[in-house]
């Protein structure tokens, strides 16, 4: 069953995880393990908070400069790529604008967190009706890899806001350079 298949191959990714990450000095585990709905939901109260200004910074710079990202993109059709979506709260502004302006592009929310992505994809179907959009649950290279070798013919733009900075410690310099 496809179902036991993927659990089992979580599990055995999640074992081989923990394993590595108590082997090293100091200690660690992958931050991908804290968001289950439980964890993307305590992640959305955390972002309420006055003292998380990033939220509140970054819609404000996206707001101001969304008609000018939309300019630059608007000539090809294309992804808008969210790294780490989460309620995609921020991206709002960008995907409003961009309908708004009739630009030929497909938003896709990349996320960890299965009950993110699918609250999102939901929230958005019934606030932008005209937004097309494909969500993705898996970690940000593997997304990325599948994007970009299935569909070569159509530009990316990628954002990766607020701390998701943070949760490129592997394959940095590749994707960076790419």
């Amino acid at each position: 069953h496809k179902d036991l298949k993927k659990a089992s191959s979580f599990l055995n990714e999640f074992a081989r995880d923990v394993f590595i990450g108590l082997n090293k000095s100091p200690k660690q585990l992958s931050s991908k393990y804290f968001y289950d709905e439980k964890g993307s939901k305590i992640y959305e109260e955390i972002m309420k908070l006055p003292e998380y200004y990033l939220v509140k910074s970054e819609a404000e710079i996206l707001k101001y400069y969304a008609n000018d990202i939309g300019n630059l993109v608007k000539s090809n059709p294309f992804h808008l790529i969210e790294l780490g979506a989460g309620n995609g709260e921020k991206t709002a502004v960008l995907l409003n604008n961009f309908v708004k302006k009739q630009l030929d592009f497909e938003y896709v929310p990349i996320d960890i967190s299965y009950s993110a992505v699918e609250s999102l994809i939901d929230k958005l179907n019934e606030e932008i009706p005209n937004l097309r959009s494909h969500g993705f649950v898996a970690e940000y290279f593997d997304a990325l890899k599948w994007l970009s070798e299935n569909d070569k013919s159509t530009r990316n733009l990628v954002l990766f806001l607020g701390s998701n900075i943070g949760n490129f410690i592997f394959g940095i310099k590749n994707f960076l350079m790419s």
